[in-house]
């Protein structure tokens, strides 16, 4: 009589042909997305061809990322820090100017105090 409390379990190894049918059908399907890629490819008109050596896939005027933008974002940041700091002609007709933000800072503070009573 079997043991009740044990469940039955496989005593021997590894099925040989189960697992040989399994990994058929792996590269089976494997094949056949392969083809059906392949396919697609050819029906959309889309060159097989996809390596990153510049092959033409992508248009010349398509944006390119700069190697070292470090120099350009300083002079970026370099003219905005002058914009802030300098006097500058906004608009001579109109008697527009630019002045430095402390400068600014410093007359909004006296405008304030000249309010209070």
């Amino acid at each position: 009589m079997p043991d009740m409390d044990r469940p039955d379990v496989e005593t021997g190894g590894i099925h040989a042909p189960a697992v040989l049918r399994v990994a058929a059908v792996i590269l089976v399907a494997l094949a056949l997305v392969v083809f059906a890629c392949r396919g697609l490819l050819a029906i959309w008109h889309i060159p097989a061809d996809t390596s990153p050596s510049g092959s033409g896939r992508f248009p010349s005027d398509a944006p390119r990322l700069q190697s070292a933008p470090q120099d350009e974002r300083a002079a970026y940041f370099a003219e905005k820090e002058k914009l802030l700091h300098d006097y500058a002609w906004v608009d001579r007709r109109a008697g527009t100017v630019r002045i430095p933000i402390e400068a600014a800072m410093a007359m909004m503070v006296e405008r304030q105090k000249g309010r209070r009573p």
